[in-house]
C-alpha cells in the first residue's frame, strides 16, 4: 500500500511538473479544424504543417457581449487586452500542487494578465506537492475574501477543492485536471487540449515527416512504439489514440508496440525510456526505421541516448506531445533523433486561464455561458482546447517568436526574431 501511496504521488508530482495541459474532448478528434490565430504555419517545418487547417473567429477578443455571445469562436475572453476591464480591482489566488519552471511559466503569464491588463490584484503560491496542504492553502484564500481562485487539482483533490468552492461561493477554475466533483461532474469550464487528437495528430506527423526525410521509406520497414503512462488519464488518453491511429496509418509495420513506463520502475526519469528502449533496439536488430513517440516530453532525452548508443540515430524518429524538455536541445543544436514534438504553450494556456476567470468574476457572463461553442454534449460548462504546433530545428525560433509577440512578453528571447507566421490559438469546435 504504502508503494502504491507513493506511485500515486509521483504521478501527481510529474504533472504538476510538466503541466501536461490535459482533459481534452473523449469524442473523436480527427477531424477538428484549429482557429482563432491567424494563419497555419508555414515554411518548411520539421514534422510539416501545423496540426489543423482553416482558421476561424480571427484574432479578436472581446466578442458581441451586448448580445449574449460569449463563444471563443466570437473571441470573447481569448486576449486580456481587448477585454472589458471593470474599476473594481478584484484578488486572485494561484493555488499550485508544485513548482517548477513550467509551472512558474503558466503562473508568470497570468501574472501579467491580471495585473497589466486586467487591473487585478495577483498572487501564487506551491502546496510542496503535499494534497493536504493543498487544501489547507485553497481553505486559507477562501478564509481571507479572495475573489477567485486558480487550482491546481488532481483526481484525489478536485473533489473537495470543488466541494470548499461550491460551499464558500467562490469562482474558481482549474490548471492541469478538469474540474470535477466527487460524482465526476465537470463544475466550472476549463482550458486543456484534445488528448485523443494530439495522440493521432502525433501519429499522422510522424508518418509524414517518414515519408518526406528518408527516401526509401516504408511502412512495412517501421517499428512504432509508444512509451505510455498507463495510470495517467490524460497521457494514456493520448496513447490509445496514437495506438489506433498507428494501426490505420502502418497497416504492415513489423510491430506497434505499447510499453507501460510504470512498470519498468524508476520513477519519472529519462532513464526509464533508455531502459525500454536500449532493451528492444536490442531485440529486433534488423529493424530499418524506428518510431518512437510519448505522450509528454519528459522521456524523450533517453530515447535519444539509447539511439546514439545504438548508432541508430539517423533511423530513428522520435517525438512528443508538448515540449518544454525539447528546447534546450534545440537551441544547442543538440536535438539528434528528436524529429518534432507538438507544443502548446503554457504561458498561453496561464492567460486563457486568466481571461475565463476574470469573465466569470467580473460578470460579463456566467460559468455556463463562457466560451459556450466548447461545450459538450452532457456537460453544463466549456473545455476550450488549445491547438498544437508541430515544432522542430527547422522552425522553433519562428514559433517562440509567434507566442512572444502573440502574448506580448519576450518569455523565450525571440520576439525581435519573429518573421511573422502567425500559428493557431485554439482548436475549433
Amino acid at each position: 500500500m504504502k508503494k502504491l501511496l507513493a506511485l500515486l504521488l509521483a504521478i501527481m508530482l510529474v504533472f504538476s511538473l510538466f503541466a501536461c495541459g490535459g482533459g481534452g474532448d473523449k469524442d473523436a478528434a480527427g477531424g477538428d479544424d484549429a482557429a482563432t490565430g491567424g494563419d497555419t504555419a508555414g515554411g518548411d517545418t520539421a514534422g510539416g504543417d501545423t496540426a489543423g487547417g482553416d482558421t476561424a473567429g480571427g484574432d479578436t477578443a472581446g466578442g458581441d457581449t451586448a448580445g449574449g455571445d460569449f463563444t471563443a469562436a466570437s473571441g470573447f475572453a481569448i486576449r486580456p487586452s481587448e477585454m472589458t476591464v471593470s474599476d473594481k480591482t478584484y484578488r486572485i489566488a494561484y493555488v499550485g500542487f508544485s513548482w517548477d519552471n513550467t509551472v512558474e511559466h503558466c503562473a508568470d503569464l497570468m501574472e501579467n494578465a491580471f495585473t497589466k491588463y486586467l487591473n487585478c490584484e495577483f498572487t501564487a503560491l506551491s502546496s510542496e506537492g503535499n494534497p493536504d496542504t493543498f487544501i489547507q492553502n485553497i481553505e486559507n484564500y477562501i478564509s481571507q475574501g479572495y475573489d477567485a481562485l486558480i487550482c491546481n487539482v488532481y483526481s484525489v483533490t478536485t473533489g473537495r477543492a470543488s466541494e470548499l468552492c461550491a460551499e464558500n461561493d467562490v469562482i474558481w477554475m482549474p490548471v492541469t485536471a478538469p474540474a470535477t466533483d466527487y460524482d465526476g461532474n465537470l463544475v466550472t469550464p476549463y482550458v486543456g487540449v484534445n488528448d485523443e487528437y494530439v495522440g493521432q495528430t502525433l501519429v499522422q506527423e510522424s508518418y509524414d515527416w517518414a515519408v518526406e526525410n528518408w527516401s526509401d521509406f516504408a511502412t512495412k520497414d517501421a517499428y512504432v512504439y509508444i512509451i505510455d503512462v498507463s495510470s495517467a488519464e490524460e497521457l494514456h488518453r493520448r496513447c490509445v489514440a496514437m495506438e489506433a491511429k498507428a494501426q490505420e496509418l502502418f497497416p504492415d509495420a513489423v510491430k506497434i508496440e505499447v510499453g507501460d513506463s510504470l512498470a519498468e520502475g524508476g520513477g519519472f526519469s529519462p532513464e526509464v525510456a533508455y531502459n525500454m528502449c536500449v532493451r528492444t533496439f536490442a531485440a529486433n536488430p534488423d529493424v530499418k526505421y524506428w518510431i518512437v513517440l510519448h505522450p509528454f516530453d519528459y522521456y524523450v532525452s533517453g530515447t535519444c541516448r539509447a539511439a546514439e548508443d545504438y548508432n541508430i540515430v539517423d533511423n530513428v524518429l522520435t517525438a512528443c506531445c508538448n515540449g518544454d524538455n525539447y528546447l534546450p536541445v534545440l537551441e544547442d543544436g543538440t536535438a539528434g533523433c528528436w524529429r518534432f514534438c507538438l507544443y502548446w504553450d503554457n504561458g498561453l494556456w496561464g492567460e486563457l486561464i486568466a481571461c475565463g476567470l476574470y469573465a466569470l468574476v467580473s460578470e460579463q457572463c456566467t460559468a455556463e455561458q463562457l466560451w459556450s461553442d466548447y461545450i459538450d454534449e452532457g456537460t453544463n460548462y466549456a473545455g476550450l482546447r488549445m491547438a498544437p504546433v508541430v515544432m522542430g530545428p527547422d522552425n522553433f525560433s519562428e514559433v517562440l517568436g509567434f507566442y512572444d509577440n502573440y502574448l506580448d512578453y519576450d518569455y523565450f528571447g525571440y520576439k525581435d526574431k519573429w518573421q511573422g507566421t502567425e500559428f493557431d490559438i485554439i482548436v475549433a469546435k
